[in-house]
Order: C-alpha cells, then sequence, then structure tokens
C-alpha cells in the first residue's frame, strides 16, 4: 500500500514538473544582438520571473564584419546577419554577412559566412521561410534570396532598384502576397509590390507610390494580425501613420496619430522601430530625441478598425533604436544606440510599460531578435 502510494505521489510531482516546467521554459528566452562596435553577436540570456528580467550576455560571438542588421527564419533555429553598408576593396563590393545557426538550447551551434549584394537596414523572412530580403538604405534596392530548406542561402533571385535613396524597410504581408518599401527623409515614399512566394519576384502595383502625407517619412512596419491594416512609424513627423489595404494589395492611408505635443518643436526627433502585440491590443513605436533629451517609447491602444489612440511615453536611458517582444509578448526589449544598454520592460494590462530589467551592452547597437 506504501509502494503504491509513494508511486502516486511520484507521478504526481513528475505531472506537476512537466505542467510547470513550459511555463518556466516559455519566460526564459535569448535576445540576439549584433554589434558594429566589436564586431560580435551578443546572445543575451533573459529569465523573467514576477518582479523583473534578469539579462545576462551568455556569450560574445565574434563576426568578423560590423553587423548591424539581424533577423531570424520565422520556423528554423536560423538567424542572417549583415552590415549596413558595402565594403569596397580593389575596386570590388564585397559585403561580408552570416548565417547562424542555434542549437536547441538557444546558443550559437555554428556561423556561416555568406556574401551579400549590398549592405542592409533591415532583413526579413517571408512567410513561407523560402525567401530572404533586404533593404539597402544608402542606395535604395531590395534584394530577394531563395533559402535552401536547411535556412542557408541558395542564390539571388531578384533585385529592384527605384532609382531612390532611403529604402528603410522590406516586409511581406500576413498572407505572403504584398511586399511594401518605405522610404526616409527627402524621398518620403511608400512603394508597394505585389509578390510571388512561388519564384521571389517582385512585380509594382498601380499606383507604385502610395503616397505618405507630406513630411511624415515611413521607416518602419507592423502589420494587424487580423484585420487589413498596416501601421508605419514615421521618421520625420515621429508619430504612426495607419492605412488600410485594399484587396488587391493597395494602401489607403487612414489615420496619422501624433505623439509630440504641437507646442513642442520636433528638430532633432524621429521616430526609428515599431511592433504589435501578438494579441494585436497594443502597438510601440520609438522616439529618438538626441538633440533635445527627449528619447522615449510611445505606446497606443488599438480601437476597433485598427486605428489607434495614443497612450503615453515612456523615458529610455539613451537613444532608442530597436524594439523586439519577448516570444510570447509579455515583455518589450529596447536597445539604447548610444546608452550603451539594453532595457526590458513589462507591458502591463492597460498598455503601460513598467521597466523590469537592465544590462550594459557595447555602443551602437541598433537591431534585436528574440528566440
Amino acid at each position: 500500500m506504501k509502494t503504491h502510494y509513494a508511486i502516486l505521489m511520484l507521478g504526481t510531482l513528475l505531472a506537476w514538473m512537466v505542467e510547470i516546467n513550459p511555463c518556466v521554459a516559455q519566460r526564459s528566452f535569448h535576445i540576439y544582438a549584433p554589434s558594429r562596435s566589436t564586431e560580435e553577436l551578443l546572445v543575451i540570456s533573459a529569465r523573467a520571473d514576477e518582479d523583473d528580467v534578469e539579462l545576462v550576455i551568455s556569450a560574445r560571438v565574434p563576426l568578423g564584419f560590423a553587423g548591424a542588421t539581424i533577423c531570424r527564419h520565422p520556423d528554423k533555429a536560423v538567424l542572417y546577419v549583415a552590415p549596413p553598408q558595402t565594403r569596397w576593396a580593389a575596386g570590388k563590393s564585397i559585403t561580408s554577412g552570416a548565417i547562424v545557426r542555434l542549437d536547441d538550447a538557444g546558443a550559437c551551434r555554428e556561423i556561416d559566412p555568406v556574401t551579400f549584394k549590398h549592405g542592409y537596414a533591415y532583413m526579413s523572412v517571408d512567410r513561407t521561410g523560402e525567401f530572404l530580403l533586404g533593404s539597402n538604405y544608402h542606395d535604395g534596392q531590395i534584394d530577394v534570396y531563395r533559402l535552401h530548406r536547411n535556412g542557408l542561402i541558395d542564390e539571388h533571385v531578384a533585385m529592384v532598384d527605384e532609382g531612390r535613396r532611403n529604402a528603410h524597410c522590406v516586409l511581406t504581408s500576413p498572407n505572403n502576397r504584398f511586399l511594401y518599401v518605405p522610404y526616409v527623409k527627402q524621398t518620403n515614399a511608400l512603394f508597394q509590390y505585389t509578390f510571388n512566394s512561388g519564384t521571389g519576384q517582385v512585380l509594382a502595383m498601380k499606383p507604385k507610390d502610395a503616397g505618405p502625407p507630406v513630411g511624415t517619412g515611413p521607416r518602419h512596419i507592423a502589420y494587424h494580425p487580423s484585420l487589413p491594416i498596416v501601421y508605419f512609424s514615421n521618421e520625420q513627423h515621429v508619430g504612426v501613420s495607419v492605412y488600410d489595404q485594399k484587396p488587391a494589395g493597395q494602401l489607403i492611408f487612414k489615420q496619422l496619430c501624433d505623439v509630440v505635443p504641437k507646442d513642442r518643436s520636433k528638430d532633432g526627433l524621429s521616430a526609428s522601430d515599431i511592433v504589435i502585440t501578438p494579441d494585436a491590443r497594443f502597438v510601440f513605436s520609438a522616439i529618438r530625441g538626441r538633440r533635445q533629451k527627449f528619447d522615449r517609447l510611445a505606446g497606443y491602444e488599438v480601437r476597433d478598425g485598427g486605428t489607434l489612440r495614443f497612450l503615453g511615453l515612456t523615458a529610455t536611458d539613451g537613444t532608442p533604436w530597436g524594439i523586439s517582444l519577448s516570444p510570447n509578448g509579455d515583455y518589450l526589449l529596447v536597445s539604447c544606440f548610444e546608452g550603451e544598454s539594453l532595457l526590458a520592460y513589462r507591458i502591463e494590462s492597460d498598455g503601460s510599460l513598467g521597466r523590469v530589467g537592465r544590462v550594459e551592452l557595447p555602443k551602437y547597437i541598433s537591431d534585436l531578435v528574440t528566440y
């Protein structure tokens, strides 16, 4: 009888451990940040509890180039890292990058060097996981690479060159049929294309330019997960623009959500990254306020129909550049470009942000991904 009771208790304990372990694993994750200044990929381990998020640099992986841009494969434990600019040597362009393969624990298992056509301000993988896309800021090209089943690059299959500078992002729509490329500063354009998920080919829509309002400077993209709504952080206007997406893919301007009071100068202010929570309740963008010391995170509530209501601003340690969500969407991670830090914020039920973690990083880190 005692033996039966002991076995029963052991089974209960094991069941409890199995039940609780996924929760523990879900609240522990990794953050990957390429460093321009040290030419490394920093791996930051994050462990969250009820009160804070412990952030620790667990590895510094040499890259051999000034990595700035990073993205991850949606289905495989693979990261893609690129420099922001093309390097010239002996009259030839050489853009060294890396493909980083992770093990089951999130550690860097293998690094494969790769040569890209250009340097990139932004990279993404399409929704099928079969194509890698990159946008070149300085000269404006968009490149598409076919990927092998293992996530490695197969071949360069397409390039779009509109003859415009300042292309800042490239990201396929949730249905993988459309592709939008925002251009900041004097270009101030929002080019729209159809995307062929079988071949990787990109074709311009009519009209090619969605015509963003003058002076907005759309920079980065966030898609509503269930509505045909697209959000853009506005580098020059600082707030966020909301667009309806027509069935054929064309974008129609819907709302401009301001975050800076009308009586405050926007001189020296510019927006950077943008994210939307998985439940589509909140949008967050970052404001860089170097000359005004107005470095902030802006929060927005997503209302019915996809429009936004500005919630408020949260101060950061330094210039907020890259922002990313934890895998379960509970935390917002922020790289402070000149503040030498990575910050973690808990996203509260009302959309407010509570700072719960910090770790020092090298200067000039812009992009982050989590896994």
